[in-house]
């Protein structure tokens, strides 16, 4: 019985010692595992700063894009609009002076072709003229032979 008792205790302590022996490598195991998931954690939490960071950075940079386009939008609204008054004033100094320089031409025309009438009206009329000068011409002729006539009578 004593040695039952004694193989009893030894079993007991190498199933102690076993055990312990188990508990220590588990607990060896659960130390290596959660340094390597608190690792892969903070790997990934540093990732996720990062990415945060440039996340901000571009959010950043995207509100001043829209800050800069927003201000070219109306300076060039402004330009358009500039642009768009002096091509107003330009279109209606052009159409005055048009309006002016058309009475001016207007008023050559008629004068060429008052001109004109004039010298197709003398042209037409030379004729008739020449043909009175003549006609006086002879008048005179006879006035003068009859003075003649007269006066040596």
């Amino acid at each position: 019985m004593n040695l039952l008792k004694s193989k009893l205790r030894q079993m007991e302590k190498s199933a102690d010692s076993e055990q312990r022996e188990i508990g220590d490598r588990w607990r060896e195991e659960f130390k290596k595992q959660s340094h390597d998931l608190q690792k892969d954690s903070s790997a990934s939490l540093n990732v996720v700063d990062e990415l945060t960071m440039k996340k901000k950075s571009l959010a950043l940079a995207v509100t001043e894009l829209q800050r800069s386009i927003k201000e070219e939008e109306e300076r060039t609204n402004k330009l358009v609009e500039k642009v768009k008054k002096k091509s107003e004033q330009e279109i209606e100094a052009a159409c005055a002076n048009w309006g002016e320089g058309e009475a001016i031409r207007r008023e050559k025309w008629l004068e060429r072709k008052t001109k004109e009438i004039r010298e197709i009206t003398i042209k037409g009329l030379e004729p008739e003229v020449q043909r009175i000068i003549d006609k006086h011409k002879v008048d005179c002729a006879e006035l003068d032979n009859e003075y003649e006539q007269n006066k040596q009578v």
